[in-house]
């Protein structure tokens, strides 16, 4: 994931890489709980960090071994084009 966090947090990042920067981005807003017992809050985490509006409405399912993404088209939100990507991260 360090290509990917590299591409998608380069913005982000001040004076570090963007994985550096997207691990700081999820210890102060996505791990929960008191030692020893912390966790990660995955609705918090993130996979890139912009100005870019998430999508409208993400459907995922699995048939067999494929995952299928859909969303809602949300042009016109924000900088939000009809040409633009998503990047999907399943764990």
């Amino acid at each position: 994931m360090n290509d990917l966090l590299n591409m998608t947090f380069k913005r982000y990042a001040l004076k570090k890489s963007g994985s550096n920067a997207a691990l700081s981005y999820t210890l102060r807003h996505a791990i929960t709980g008191t030692s020893p017992n912390y966790q990660v809050d995955f609705t918090k985490t993130l996979v890139s960090h912009g100005n870019l509006p998430n999508g409208s409405a993400p459907v995922a399912t699995i048939a067999g071994k494929v995952i299928h993404f859909t969303w809602t088209d949300n042009s016109g939100s924000g900088k939000a084009a009809a040409t633009d990507k998503a990047i999907l991260v399943a764990y």
